[in-house]
């Protein structure tokens, strides 16, 4: 009961959390400062679909890490957008000449904000996210759990904590949170590949009798 309660809150909380950050981000300034530009950037982030290029969040979370180079939150969505953009690409969503400039830059950015703020979750997660796209899957998966021993109900830590573990081959590791992840965010734009994932461990087992 307990569980199934913090899962409820969880949900909640994330789709108040997305609601809230959109609806501030229309609020019209004349002179946007770092709050707005970063307000306006998350929900620029949330709208856009799976696979795209998220130019509009980007310049956005320049302009806030622009007018306060040390504040952390621009720091840590400006490299989460770098390490997604890559991540993206490397799926074939589209294409760009410095997927390792943008990783660079990220790795950057999130060890400054983790040196700052090294109990931040959404820093862990954006660390993760930059060690999925340098293929270093199981790095990856310990700033994922990081994330989720500093936030329970960041859900999409669960969700690429899976991806880690199937691309290590640890199969029994990988539907768990990646359906806790959906049911944290049963509307999220990822769950396309979040179910794909799953759907690989169900068919390795036949791909390996086929060719066994």
């Amino acid at each position: 009961m307990f569980g199934l309660q913090n899962e409820i809150t969880g949900q909640i909380a994330r789709a108040l959390q997305f609601e809230l950050t959109i609806a501030d981000a229309r609020r019209v300034t004349e002179h946007p400062d770092v709050l707005d530009y970063i307000l306006r950037g998350r929900a620029a982030w949330w709208k856009s679909t799976y696979g795209t290029n998220h130019a509009e969040a980007l310049d956005l979370f320049e302009r806030a890490l622009s007018l306060d180079p040390g504040a952390v939150e621009p720091q840590i969505w400006l490299a989460l957008m770098l390490a997604n953009r890559v991540l993206d690409f490397a799926s074939g969503f589209f294409h760009y000449d410095a997927p390792d400039v943008d990783l660079q830059r990220a790795d950057e950015l999130v060890a400054q904000a983790l040196a700052v703020s090294p109990n931040n979750p959404w820093a862990h997660y954006v660390k993760g996210q930059v060690l999925r796209a340098q293929l270093r899957f199981e790095d990856a998966a310990i700033e994922y759990e990081a994330a989720i021993a500093f936030d329970r109900n960041l859900a999409n830590a669960y969700a690429w904590l899976g991806r880690c573990k199937l691309l290590i081959g640890s199969l029994d590791e990988v539907i768990p949170p990646t359906e806790y992840a959906i049911r944290l965010s049963p509307r999220d734009r990822n769950l396309a590949p979040w179910y794909g994932q799953i759907g690989a461990v169900h068919g390795l087992p036949s791909i390996r009798s086929v060719r066994g």
